[in-house]
């Protein structure tokens, strides 16, 4: 288990590391959601990763469609041949920029996180499982389901794809998402997604009151396993 957040920025721009102040690997910029003139200054960005990657390790870059598809490719690609990061991959994309951003990844070695958004999901369980696999079938480093469940056991349902599949991370984005987003990483996820200022997701908690609370799980699990009754 990592009990760790991936602290995720976006509307806020680009925080510098140490205003972060939060102790972990992972780092995500949403550059769909930075301010435009920010957006389009590619250098600028490409500064500031270069700054943050010192300290947080695995920096991800989320570049959702919007904006123009041109431009979207063109800055992922600077940004990611100048320095090792991971890229998220939107299963929705449109099937031909879906595959220039697998090839843009392939040719510079980057980890891929591929996601997948439902807008609906009915508590069937096998129509998630047909899509992870199909998705693991590319090999990402980390595949990611989205889905808003219908109830608090459909929630549950969804977490318990984590005891049948490896290298995924499960989202509930309704009402019960903040207990999807808690068990992420006790249940195998690498992390569970927050974010610094501005939420970049639904029911996300904020970064520095996230951390603290997985490590106090952490903590309290280890002195109940070190003083068994």
């Amino acid at each position: 288990m990592s009990y760790s957040t991936c602290v995720c920025l976006g509307a806020e721009g680009l925080v510098e590391a140490g205003e972060i102040g939060v102790a972990t690997d992972w780092l995500e910029l949403r550059i769909d959601l930075l301010p435009e003139d920010v957006r389009r200054d590619g250098a600028r960005i490409a500064q500031w990763l270069a700054e943050v990657a010192r300290v947080y390790p695995h920096v991800i870059l989320t570049y959702k469609p919007g904006d123009a598809d041109a431009h979207r490719i063109q800055l992922l690609g600077k940004l990611l041949a100048g320095g090792t990061y991971c890229l998220d991959i939107d299963h929705g994309e449109r099937g031909e920029y879906q595959a220039q951003l697998f090839d843009l990844a392939a040719r510079t070695e980057t980890p891929v996180i591929h996601s997948y958004h439902f807008s609906q999901w009915d508590g069937n369980l096998s129509s998630l499982r047909d899509v992870i696999q199909s998705m693991q079938s590319r090999t990402p480093w980390y595949t990611k389901i989205v889905a808003p469940c219908g109830s608090a056991e459909d929630s549950l349902m969804l977490l318990s794809l984590y005891f049948e599949f490896r290298d995924v991370i499960l989202i509930d984005s309704s009402r019960w998402g903040f207990r999807s987003r808690f068990l992420a990483p006790l249940l195998g996820a690498p992390f569970t997604y927050s974010y610094h200022d501005s939420p970049t997701g639904p029911y996300q908690a904020k970064a520095r009151e996230m951390q603290p609370l997985l490590a106090s799980y952490k903590d309290l699990e280890r002195k109940t396993l070190d003083s068994p009754s």
